[in-house]
């Protein structure tokens, strides 16, 4: 949302009225009351995801370091798969985050700075870091970034780890393994 009013905010002169503009915003919340409402008919809390994601998946509100140092400690003991997709993809994940909400502050509109820096926080100030890299396909910044890549001995090195990458995780899920 917070992204969406800025975008507003700076093309107030070419939408002229005030109608279009609060359409947006307000479908934004129309979609998450109805979201709430669903909670509440079928869980009986609108919150309840709230308590799902804290008892099953260890969500609540912590600081970036803690996920950062928990992924660290897990490439300690686990097997060797979840070391690649649990420890290693998530520290990788967030530090893709965090580079990406940087540079978008440097290289792009405000507005999509914005959302990649809310984005940031929303995977990352978790106590245990799950699916960052999967979170990161909505990060749109982060493709507006790699779209303006020039240099080929940097694209082209990139392009191809996506492919092996993208390869890998397929193959890897297709057997029943976690790929994020």
């Amino acid at each position: 949302m917070p992204f969406l009013l800025i975008e507003l905010f700076n093309a107030r002169r070419t939408l002229g009225r005030v109608g279009p503009a609060i359409v947006s915003p307000f479908v934004i919340v129309l979609g998450f009351l109805t979201y709430l409402l669903t909670n509440l008919l079928v869980l009986g809390a609108p919150l309840a995801f709230i308590t799902v994601q804290r008892e099953h998946w260890s969500h609540s509100l912590s600081a970036p370091w803690t996920g950062f140092a928990n992924a660290i400690r897990g490439l300690s003991w686990r097997v060797p798969w979840e070391k690649l997709t649990v420890g290693g993809g998530e520290i990788a994940g967030g530090i893709t985050a965090y580079a990406t909400a940087a540079l978008s502050w440097l290289r792009l509109r405000p507005a999509d700075a914005v959302y990649a820096t809310a984005l940031t926080v929303m995977v990352t100030f978790l106590p245990f870091w799950l699916s960052i890299p999967r979170y990161l396909l909505s990060m749109y910044p982060l493709f507006l970034l790699a779209g303006r890549i020039r240099r080929a001995w940097l694209y082209l090195p990139m392009v191809g780890l996506s492919f092996v990458a993208l390869a890998v995780f397929s193959l890897a899920f297709g057997r029943g393994y976690w790929a994020f």
